[in-house]
């Protein structure tokens, strides 16, 4: 597909592409970012494209693929929470769970990246490093620090309302 007919294609099936998804159950500014990966996901692969015709297809199922991970992401964190929430019972529960996800937001950006596909994508560290531009060992030192220093944070104080920022 030339790169002309792929960006009137764009123009006339983005919106389309956000109205697929909101139909799906997106929020909207979910559906327009997964949208917008979807098509930028299109234009590099736009020459395993055979028809024309059905690109707008295409894209829409690169989007719905999209979304379905997105959820599934999303829910392993909730597991994940909830795991947390669960080591505590009775009023605690409640406040641990809100703890645990304090303690997520305490890594640095990268540091919360790689835990998140490492362990909740269950990605393997040859993909993470190819995905973060990394060498495999970087990201095994990252993670073992980022697991070092969360638990230090968690042995030194009891709650996360409490905790310094993460270094």
């Amino acid at each position: 597909m030339t790169p002309e007919a792929f960006g009137i294609a764009y123009e006339k099936g983005f919106t389309a592409t956000i109205g697929f998804l909101l139909y799906r159950g997106a929020r909207r500014e979910e559906a327009e970012e997964l949208a917008q990966a979807a098509w930028a996901r299109g234009w590099e692969a736009r020459a395993q494209l055979k028809e024309e015709s059905r690109v707008l297809a295409w894209v829409n199922s690169i989007a719905y693929r999209n979304l379905c991970n997105a959820r599934r992401r999303g829910a392993r964190i909730a597991e994940l929470v909830e795991a947390c929430a669960a080591a505590v019972s009775g009023a605690e529960r409640i406040r641990a769970r809100v703890d645990c996800d304090k303690l997520l937001g305490k890594c640095e950006g990268l540091d919360r990246k790689l835990i998140v596909e490492r362990y909740l994508e269950e990605r393997d560290m040859p993909e993470i490093a190819a995905r973060s531009g990394m060498t495999e060992v970087a990201v095994r030192v990252r993670l073992h620090r980022c697991r070092v220093g969360l638990k230090s944070l968690v042995d030194a104080v009891g709650t996360p309302d409490l905790m310094p920022a993460a270094a």
